[in-house]
């Protein structure tokens, strides 16, 4: 699987782009690409920060790694080309919320500096690894969620749960490609070898441990575009019942959340708290 990457562009670098009037990233210039690994299919992620805030500006998707010449005037020693076809348009208002900043995870496990006013901009510096559930997170965002399963019908009703308290929910652990398909209303019930007394609505949690890959193969999904380790939604349990090989818990009114949810508790394999304190 390619590698995901951060890359955080300086005020010059975000004046450069602005000033060109481009709005498809065609290459990003730096000092570090080849050493730390970047290599074509790759994906950076263009960040940006300013004020205790953090920008997602867009997608490459690496089509080449070049060195740049030793009399180039801006002092680069690299660039990475972008396949136009793959990457994503440049969107420089696309801003994080704080919690998701604060979840971010980069793929030696550590997360952003925070300091009282927001992230520390040292954090992203350079060019840094990420975690393939970042990685996720940010895909999700930046609209590819759906690009691998567009005959998939989605749920009538995705928006954010109405519910007055999401901090006090307990949320159900599933795997993807499952949670996914509960979400786009195709998968009304959920199989365990347990009964549950639960009823009303509770929170979905994809879990980081995938399903097996003939999940996503008859669900025309691919793992890596989907959310892992995340609060991604809600459900209403309405019923449950004996079924030829367990329990069949019968699942309506799927909400999906605007952005996933890092979650403050430990996941557990069924039911846990993700967010409630004490």
């Amino acid at each position: 699987m390619p590698s995901a990457f951060t890359v955080l562009w300086t005020m010059r670098e975000r004046q450069a782009w602005l000033d060109s009037g481009q709005t498809v990233f065609t290459s990003a210039f730096g000092n570090a690409y080849r050493a730390r690994g970047v290599a074509p299919g790759d994906s950076i992620y263009i960040l940006s920060c300013g004020q205790g805030s953090v920008w997602l500006w867009g997608r490459i998707t690496v089509r080449q790694v070049e060195e740049c010449a030793a009399a180039d005037p801006s002092g680069f020693r690299d660039a990475v080309r972008a396949d136009r076809r793959q990457s994503t348009p440049a969107d420089p208002n696309r801003l994080l919320p704080p919690q998701l900043v604060a979840g971010i995870r980069f793929a030696d496990g550590q997360g952003p500096a925070m300091r009282e006013n927001g992230p520390d901009p040292q954090t992203f510096r350079g060019i840094r690894r990420l975690s393939d559930e970042s990685r996720a997170v940010f895909e999700t965002l930046l609209g590819s969620n759906f690009a691998h399963a567009a005959h998939v019908t989605h749920s009538p009703d995705v928006s954010e749960s109405p519910d007055a308290d999401i901090m006090a929910m307990r949320a159900l652990s599933v795997r993807q490609p499952y949670v996914e398909l509960i979400l786009r209303g195709v998968k009304k019930v959920e199989y365990r070898s347990t009964p549950t007394t639960v009823r009303g609505r509770v929170l979905l949690y994809a879990s980081r441990i995938p399903g097996p890959a003939e999940a996503f193969s008859s669900a025309k999904l691919k793992p890596e575009g989907l959310v892992r380790g995340a609060v991604v939604g809600s459900v209403n349990v309405v019923g449950c019942r004996v079924g030829r090989e367990g329990y069949e818990w019968d699942l309506a009114e799927p909400r999906r959340l605007p952005v996933p949810m890092i979650p403050d508790a430990k996941p557990q394999p069924i039911w846990f708290y993700p967010f409630r304190q004490g």
